[in-house]
């Protein structure tokens, strides 16, 4: 009977051991699985966050660039034609003095306008925009800002240009596109400068104005101000980088910092 209740209770000792284990491998099983559930959750969070801010950059890009078009008719291509067309109303057919000159004249004045107008049609989408990459799609709109001449712009590119995942970029763009919004709204700047640095494993974009800087701090704190620079922190964080504000009397320097990662 001994050995009878010796076994019984080493049968007992190890159906419970065996039972913890089972027990222990589902609780395990089952809290990975969780974590797997919540892991593609989040990724799909963020996809779903990711393609709504990509969306929204398009949306503004198209609005920020169908301003400038209007502008640029106006100011530019308006002034142009009118030109041309008060040079054809000068021209007199019965009199060879000066026809010629002015003929040519404005073919010269049709021309310029023909090829303003090709190049405002590349600016009437954001893919085309960014076609020829973010670094020409950034000096095209620095070229924009200069013509109200209201601002001096600077633009620089360093290190060797990679290309990068096209919808990172033109978030990228529109995250400078609302940088320098911020500064010619509020900052008080005449100067607007842009800095592209291709390091090795990093992209470092830098925007600077001579403004008169401000207080983040209280700026982020206000609901209605503070819109912009959350904005523009949002999406940098959205396409995996770091972003970095400094702001004093002689001016505001916004840095952002993209992983180059190349397929």
């Amino acid at each position: 009977m001994g050995n009878l209740s010796k076994e019984v209770t080493l049968i007992v000792v190890v159906s419970f051991f065996l039972f913890l284990v089972a027990a222990g491998i589902i609780a395990l099983v089952l809290v990975y699985r969780r974590k797997q559930v919540e892991y593609i959750h989040k990724q799909g969070r963020l996809k779903a966050a990711f393609e709504k801010e990509l969306l929204e950059a398009q949306l503004e890009i198209q609005e920020q660039t169908m301003k400038h078009i209007a502008q640029e008719v106006h100011d530019n291509v308006n002034q142009t034609l009118g030109l041309a067309k008060l040079n054809l109303n000068t021209v007199r057919i019965e009199s060879q003095n000066g026809a010629e000159q002015k003929i040519a004249a404005t073919k010269d004045l049709v021309g310029k306008a023909i090829a303003d107008l090709r190049n405002l049609s590349k600016t009437l989408h954001a893919e085309a925009m960014l076609s020829g990459g973010i670094a020409r799609a950034i000096e095209t709109e620095l070229n924009l800002i200069a013509k109200t001449a209201v601002f001096q712009t600077q633009f620089s590119v360093s290190g060797e240009p990679v290309v990068l995942d096209a919808k990172k970029e033109l978030i990228l763009f529109r995250t400078v596109q609302e940088t320098l919004n911020n500064a010619i709204k509020h900052s008080g700047a005449n100067l607007l400068s842009v800095h592209l640095a291709y390091n090795p494993d990093e992209l470092q974009l830098t925007v600077t104005d001579n403004g008169t800087g401000f207080d983040y701090e209280t700026t982020k704190a206000d609901a209605q101000k503070g819109i912009g620079l959350r904005n523009v922190q949002n999406r940098t964080k959205l396409i995996g980088g770091e972003w970095h504000l400094q702001s004093g009397a002689t001016g505001t320097k916004v840095q952002i910092t993209l992983p180059i990662i190349v397929s």
